[in-house]
């Protein structure tokens, strides 16, 4: 069977790092008391656009409700 080769260290890293971020901006967002909705047009990843485009300009409400979720469940509020 083929399998899809792995991503690079350096590829993975990148992405890491977008990952980070998002998730330190949409907590301390969240700890600010900013709603998931408010949060998706604050949360700026345009720091990440040279790896990601333009896609970094419109962060996916989705994945803001399910990080917020998260931390609900670690840290109620």
């Amino acid at each position: 069977p083929r399998s899809t080769p792995k991503p690079s260290s350096a590829a993975s890293d990148v992405y890491k790092r977008q990952l980070q971020d998002l998730w330190s901006q949409t907590s301390d967002l969240r700890a600010q008391g900013v709603s998931a909705e408010d949060a998706v047009s604050r949360i700026d990843l345009t720091q990440h656009e040279s790896n990601y485009g333009d896609r970094v300009r419109n962060v996916d409400p989705r994945a803001v409700v399910r990080i917020y979720e998260r931390l609900q469940i670690h840290h109620p509020m």
